[in-house]
């Protein structure tokens, strides 16, 4: 289709047949009648920048549109947004509507749908009225089958969730049903190829979606809760205490170098591996260093403990302090093939005739003291990993709702119907 603009002659071309009352040159910015191929009015050059031109073509939903007109309205005051008309081959309508970088893509509706004062009843759900405003033309480009000289236009949009629909009047004559769904820029770059301009967004539009789907990870989060808690009770219920290393080490086998233990295989799950240390330590001291090595990744636990105890009487009581016994945990460790290498040394006492010994630290020394034994015991899957875990998801989805419930307070902030109190 083209058509010649009777004040500056530039043909105006759109791949499309389409009968139209009016157009807007794109050369002159007048806007033509066609009955009687004459300029009716220039139409004013606004600064709001579009994204889709005039006959430039989309596939959306898997229907080639190509776009035919583009109008920008305003309404309270400054607040501006553009509406796309686009046509598919077999002439029928789509829009798609742009405001402060978020859009809307919208189809007619064949029925008007039912309305109260704050609600709209389509296809059995409930939408909530959103707001009904009036809006005027503030430029328009494109062509027209219908006059727009009367630029006036009233609104009343209804939202649930990522969905709208709403009721356009434009005069007397011209009414319009749509249902609209949220598009996001990543549909709109792969529909129309090649933008040059896409406006930066501000603030929530009116059916964004929240950033993340909460539904759907609060189902998750229970459903991963569920799996976790059945895994954690099966190896908790099937697992004792049981020892899997015990040996006596003397003093002098490993004095200055290390003893290499025998391997053992942990079985199941990963869990504690408790290690417990006897020394028969009699006011005196032994240090035993000891390393867990897993045999497939050559990966190390080290630890170091001392083992003191000391006694007396003094001032007609007996005391003491310290233990000949210590033991600690080795953390998290994995089900695998592991040894100990094994370092200790006692206290070695000076000895001044066949029957006396001499310690710096103690009156009565026992100098017999021979070696260390080393008992290692894997111990039942922890509670604590299992607590932590949940206890972080529940962190998490009070975040995620309460982020939620902030998104939706701000989208619904400029509706008289707003849902959450302001």
């Amino acid at each position: 289709m083209e058509k010649i603009c009777p004040k500056c002659n530039y043909i105006n071309h759109l791949d499309l047949e389409l009968a139209i009352e009016e157009y807007v040159c794109s050369n002159c910015k007048g806007l033509i009648n066609v009955v009687e191929n004459k300029f009716v009015k220039g139409i004013s050059n606004s600064e709001y920048f579009t994204s889709l031109k005039i006959g430039q073509k989309g596939k959306i939903e898997g229907t080639e549109y190509i776009v035919v007109a583009i109008i920008i309205r305003s309404a309270k005051g400054n607040y501006k947004w553009a509406e796309y008309y686009l046509k598919d081959k077999n002439l029928k309508d789509a829009f798609l509507s742009e405001s402060e970088g978020h859009w809307v893509f919208m189809k007619p509706l064949s029925q008007a749908f039912r309305t109260t004062k704050f609600w709209a009843t389509f296809n059995s759900e409930k939408y909530r009225k959103y707001e009904t405003t009036q809006s005027s033309i503030d430029t328009a480009f494109g062509f027209f089958e219908d006059s727009i000289k009367d630029g006036k236009a009233s609104y009343s949009e209804y939202v649930l969730g990522e969905k709208m629909v709403s009721f356009e009047y434009h005069g007397e004559d011209r009414q319009y049903y749509l249902e609209g769904r949220h598009f996001p820029n990543s549909e709109l770059k792969f529909a129309f190829k090649n933008l040059d301009f896409i406006p930066s967004k501000k603030g929530f539009g009116i059916v964004q979606p929240y950033f993340i789907n909460t539904k759907q990870l609060i189902n998750i989060f229970v459903v991963v809760a569920i799996l976790i808690s059945l895994l954690q009770y099966y190896y908790y219920s099937t697992r004792t205490n049981y020892e899997v290393f015990r040996d006596s080490v003397r003093f002098d086998s490993v004095r200055n170098k290390e003893l290499i233990s025998k391997s053992f295989e942990l079985k199941g799950a990963s869990a504690p591996l408790e290690v417990k240390l006897y020394s028969s330590v009699s006011n005196s001291w032994a240090n035993i260093e000891l390393s867990l090595v897993n045999e497939k990744t050559n990966e190390k636990e080290y630890a170091s403990k001392d083992i003191e105890e000391y006694h007396n009487y003094k001032g007609g009581e007996n005391w003491s302090e310290g233990s000949q016994n210590e033991e600690f945990n080795i953390c998290g460790v994995a089900p695998g093939k592991y040894h100990f290498t094994i370092s200790a040394q006692e206290q070695v006492f000076e000895k001044k005739s066949s029957d006396v010994y001499f310690s710096p630290f103690a009156e009565n020394p026992d100098p017999l003291n021979l070696s260390v034994d080393v008992v290692a015991i894997w111990k039942p899957v922890t509670m604590w990993n299992y607590f932590i875990i949940l206890a972080i998801m529940s962190i998490l989805t009070r975040l995620i709702v309460s982020g939620k419930t902030f998104f939706e307070k701000v989208k619904w902030n400029n509706s008289d119907n707003s849902p959450y109190s302001k």
